[in-house]
């Protein structure tokens, strides 16, 4: 009975939608990555300590991406500047996209403008999951701390939350 009340209601939900939104929607069913995600925490795991969680401040936590069903995405960054959470706008970046290579696997590239000259970026994490349809984590191997840290880390997860 719950299951037919949670079909008819989603049934319901999705005729009275705009055909813009079923169209996002349709389309975010092929894909989950698409739709405006934030980051929710950080966690890394050491080969030689527990596993260290660290969290986005207030400001931080405003930060969103949004990925695009023509395969686009935009990040709207927040950082403290004297005390004040502002939008950091890079101007650098000319354009953002991404591409699903296979299951878990997805490329990210930036375009970017260094002192006159166009160069290109791309990063492909180890894994990219979705363990619920709120939640994306990206995997990278290796770590994001200085070479003389004595923590050595393995990999560490990108927690997001859909927005």
């Amino acid at each position: 009975m719950i299951k037919k009340l949670l079909l008819f209601t989603l049934a319901l939900t999705t005729l009275s939608c705009s055909s813009e939104s079923e169209d996002v929607q349709e389309r975010s069913d092929i894909d989950p990555i698409i739709g405006t995600w934030s980051l929710e925490k950080l966690t890394e795991y050491p080969t030689n300590a527990p596993e260290i969680v660290s969290y986005p401040n207030d400001c931080e936590a405003r930060t969103t991406v949004t990925f695009k069903p023509d395969g686009t995405y935009n990040t709207i960054t927040y950082d403290k500047i004297d005390g004040e959470c502002v939008i950091y706008e890079d101007e650098d970046i000319l354009s953002s996209s991404w591409e699903r290579v296979n299951e878990g696997k997805y490329r990210f590239s930036e375009e970017y403008d260094n002192n006159g000259e166009v160069h290109f970026s791309s990063v492909t994490p180890k894994a990219v999951s979705f363990p619920d349809n709120n939640t994306m984590t990206f995997t990278y191997e290796g770590t994001n701390r200085p070479s003389s840290d004595p923590i050595h880390v393995e990999y560490y997860v990108n927690t997001f939350t859909r927005r």
